[in-house]
């Protein structure tokens, strides 16, 4: 919620802040999140790797970062996790890293983060790391496609008998994608080295996509925006040693 509060405020309309929340909360149920459990360890990974994608452990993961942020500089904590979440960014479609993405911007705009400014990044990081979802197949630097092709190439998963339009149905095709003829290549960019123009033209292609398809079930359709949007966000922030270059294999080049 608190990323579309932020979002209307950026767009300038700060005074539909507290209608949409009302809105918001009339209109969909909430749920106290899953209670920590078990201490995770940031430097032991066989501690941290096997709790990802694990919703119960949400609890776990957003105390992690409660701590993370209260010791680390937030640039830090971020150059720390972005390349270890970063291969499952999927996650609840592609919620988790929109809404870090949120919160980097509000941070980057404050001079000192209040305590609720940093709780916003905890919160959007647990929540990507309990629902880290790997893409399938594996992209590659080698591909001859440039960005229109890949996303023309991508697959369309046909529709199951029974399917009904909601998560559940975007990630029975997710799950069903990696089989389909073609996929293996469309994700397979050459090497590229202008993030910033390339997350920009991914936006207008999957925003294209969206406008040409209204039969479809719009809501994964406008995360094919969000998604590269907010990943756009957070690229003023990395740290100089992060690599201009898009994952290999689903590892970026300084994996922790």
């Amino acid at each position: 919620m608190l990323l579309h509060r932020e979002a209307l405020a950026v767009l300038g309309y700060p005074g539909e802040v507290a209608r949409w929340v009302e809105d918001y909360r009339a209109a969909m149920p909430h749920h106290e999140p899953p209670a920590p459990r078990f201490a995770l360890d940031p430097a032991d990974a066989s501690s941290w790797r096997p709790a990802l994608g694990a919703f119960d452990r949400s609890g776990d993961w957003e105390v992690l970062f409660a701590r993370e942020l209260a010791e680390a500089p937030w640039r830090q904590v971020l150059a720390r996790w972005w390349p270890r979440l970063l291969p499952g960014l999927w996650a609840g479609l592609t919620h988790g890293v929109i809404r870090t993405a949120h919160a980097v911007r509000g941070l980057a705009a404050a001079e000192e983060p209040t305590p609720a400014q940093l709780t916003e990044p905890a919160r959007g990081l647990a929540y990507w790391a309990a629902r880290w979802t790997a893409l399938p197949g594996q992209p590659r630097l080698t591909g001859t496609h440039d960005l229109a092709a890949a996303v023309a190439a991508v697959p369309r998963p046909p529709r199951q008998e029974g399917e009904r339009p909601g998560p559940g149905m975007a990630a029975g095709r997710l799950a069903r994608l990696g089989s389909l003829p073609g996929y293996e290549e469309a994700p397979c960019l050459p090497a590229a080295d202008q993030a910033p123009r390339l997350l920009g033209e991914l936006t207008l292609r999957c925003a294209d996509v969206c406008l040409h398809h209204p039969e479809v079930y719009p809501v994964p359709l406008v995360h094919g925006v969000t998604a590269p949007a907010a990943v756009r966000l957070v690229l003023p922030h990395r740290p100089a040693w992060w690599s201009p270059r898009w994952p290999r294999c689903g590892r970026w080049a300084r994996p922790s």
